[in-house]
């Protein structure tokens, strides 16, 4: 568009997460191409391909390989996973607190995945859009992700 512009604001680091209930049931012989066709995943959408193309990069599987449910909720979608419904790649910033409890575990670390986040607004801004923008720019990294020592 000729009036609008997109800035590069940060990256959303998501983790391939799982409980530790979870985990034994489905991983407690290991992760291996076997064991992830029969555990189920966790979906935002179907639009979502963060979680085939991990999975396809690391261990060849497709989206059809294995079960998987569709929740388009992010908050649901999270929820599923931290009640062990399944496992699934969760944004840092819902998932850093259940990390700190032992409450969930990463179970790929090699599927993390940055998703780049734009800020699209008109070239022209009002004196308030402006300082939006401003306010946005500035305060993006530090608040879509909190760091999660592993």
């Amino acid at each position: 568009m000729k009036g609008c512009q997109a800035q590069l604001i940060g990256a959303m680091r998501y983790r391939m997460v799982a409980t530790p209930a979870f985990f034994q049931r489905w991983f407690g012989q290991g992760i291996h191409r076997e064991s992830l066709r029969k555990a189920p995943v966790i979906i935002y959408n179907d639009q979502n391909h963060i979680h085939g193309e991990a999975l396809l990069t690391q261990y060849g599987l497709s989206q059809q390989s294995y079960p998987s449910y569709y929740i388009p909720s992010s908050t649901a979608f999270a929820e599923a996973v931290f009640t062990g419904l399944g496992y699934g790649l969760v944004p840092d910033y819902q998932i850093a607190d259940r990390f700190q409890q032992n409450a969930l575990l990463e179970i790929l670390p090699e599927c993390r995945t940055d998703v780049k986040l734009y800020w699209h607004h008109w070239k022209q801004q009002s004196p308030a859009l402006q300082q939006l923008t401003q306010t946005i720019l500035e305060q993006a990294e530090q608040h879509l992700n909190y760091p999660i020592p592993i």
